[in-house]
């Protein structure tokens, strides 16, 4: 059981302290099972308000689009191979952001080092600033 200080929404002016029986975090989505309060209910009511998943075309909710061209040459750094199991769920992380339109392939000759964190299911996912 995992605790939790305090779980509050602003818009709905709401906030429970205590104890979730069951957080389940898989790739990119949260799966939370709750009891009977009355925050629980809002969450049945609006479970967008706790996804995680990213809409599958996300141009429709952000109208900014981030975009840096840079000139010169870039700061060198040594690539570092990736542990396969690691590589294999970073792959599959970036295609599930690439299929969604959340990022696209660079054509820059700039790299980014990237950093993979293990989660609390034992599953690896990619640290950084991917745009």
């Amino acid at each position: 059981m995992l605790k939790i200080i305090e779980l509050s929404t602003s818009t709905l002016k709401l906030s429970s302290n205590g104890q979730l029986p069951k957080i389940k975090l898989v790739a990119s989505n949260l799966e939370v099972l709750v009891g009977n309060t009355k925050l629980d209910k809002i969450l049945k009511q609006y479970p967008e308000i706790i996804s995680l998943s990213q809409p599958i075309n996300a141009d429709t909710l952000n109208q900014v689009y981030h975009h840096v061209e840079t000139k010169g040459s870039p700061v060198f750094s040594k690539r570092r191979r990736l542990a396969p199991t690691v590589l294999k769920a970073v792959r599959k992380e970036f295609k599930y952001l690439m299929v969604r339109g959340i990022i696209r392939p660079s054509r820059s000759s700039r790299e980014s080092p990237l950093h993979a964190a293990k989660t609390s299911n034992g599953e690896y996912c990619p640290c950084g600033d991917y745009r």
